[in-house]
């Protein structure tokens, strides 16, 4: 009677622990989410991630497996994004997983925009798979390979068999499909010594060429002072001035315009409808972010560009104003006579 008691006691107790320790667990997972999404407003999704990951690992469930795929889909992780968020809308039947359903699917539908299917068939058992450099699998495929979209360098290796070298083009949202021809090797040949023989090389002598008479020295032509006082003018920097600053009006205005854009931005994205579901805005309303983004990048450029241009145009204008000044046109010339010296000049 006394063991049993006993028994029933240490059960009780063990329950009790197990109980809180789950508790502990799940509060733990929760904190770990709730910090991740707030690094993801700030834009540390590589660091929310981290969390996400630790959070999955320590009983997140399905809410931390979509919080990592939407990350990886921030991080352009497009294929772990892909299996996350799948993952996480498998589980129905919970809670949050229903109320986010629908940022979920299209988080996923854009992910798989981005990806590919490509099948391989041939080969060798057993062979090396390498995509874009990088070891996937070995032959044979048993359901063909996720990739990115795109171009796709495929590589086959098996040991005695030449690489099996491809790039294939794998369309956005569709497949591909490539057949894997592997050529043995040639067996290697037995190399053949080499003699060294030396063979007498003959020595040609260059030729002697014939002196040739001293040159004279040719004065330089004269320049008339004229000619040197009509290019000294030419070329004024004002043109230029004016179109750098009509240019810079323009970068200026650019600038306003994206500046107006970028404040209806913001207040798109701050508006209540991209609050739902304690998930960061950047996944209920990416398209707001991506104007924020676009337009501060605009309205950069514009206000940028044209200050640089506006200082530019100014000084090329003031240049300018300084060249067209009218230039001294006296000018002298002097010759020796068989009398002596004779000058004359112009004033």
């Amino acid at each position: 009677m006394k063991s049993a008691l006993l028994a029933s006691i240490l059960a009780l107790l063990l329950s009790a622990l197990v109980g809180q320790a789950s508790s502990a667990h799940a509060q733990t997972a929760t904190e770990l989410i709730d910090r991740g999404v707030s690094l993801r407003e700030r834009g540390s999704d590589a660091e929310a991630l981290a969390l996400f990951a630790q959070a999955a690992a320590t009983g997140g469930g399905a809410r931390a497996t979509a919080q990592m795929g939407l990350a990886e889909q921030a991080l352009g992780r497009w294929i772990v994004a892909e299996q996350h968020l799948l993952e996480a809308l498998r589980q129905s039947e919970d809670a949050w997983i229903v109320r986010a359903h629908e940022v979920l699917a299209s988080s996923l539908l854009q992910v798989q925009q981005r990806l590919g299917t490509i099948a391989l068939e041939g080969g060798l058992p057993n062979a090396e798979i390498v995509l874009d450099g990088v070891s996937v699998g070995r032959l044979p495929l048993v359901t063909p390979l996720r990739v990115v979209a795109g171009r796709v360098v495929v590589e086959i290796r098996a040991a005695g068999y030449v690489d099996f070298l491809r790039e294939v083009i794998v369309p956005a949202g569709g497949a591909a499909r490539e057949v894997v021809t592997l050529v043995a090797r040639p067996a290697a040949r037995q190399a053949e010594p080499i003699v060294a023989t030396r063979t007498p090389v003959a020595v040609a002598t260059p030729p002697t060429r014939p002196s040739l008479p001293p040159v004279a020295a040719v004065p330089p032509a004269a320049v008339p002072p004229a000619a040197v006082a009509a290019d000294s003018g030419s070329g004024s920097a004002r043109p230029l001035g004016v179109a750098a600053l009509v240019i810079g009006g323009v970068g200026i205005a650019v600038g306003v315009v994206g500046s107006i854009l970028r404040a209806r931005a913001i207040s798109d994205y701050g508006s209540p409808s991209c609050l739902a579901v304690d998930m960061p805005r950047i996944d209920v309303c990416p398209d707001a972010r991506e104007r924020i983004d676009s337009a501060t990048l605009i309205m950069a450029v514009g206000f940028i560009s044209g200050a640089v241009l506006g200082g530019l145009g100014l000084t090329l204008f003031a240049i300018g104003g300084e060249d067209d000044a009218p230039a001294d046109s006296a000018a002298m010339a002097c010759s020796f006579t068989g009398s002596g010296v004779a000058c004359r000049g112009r004033f």
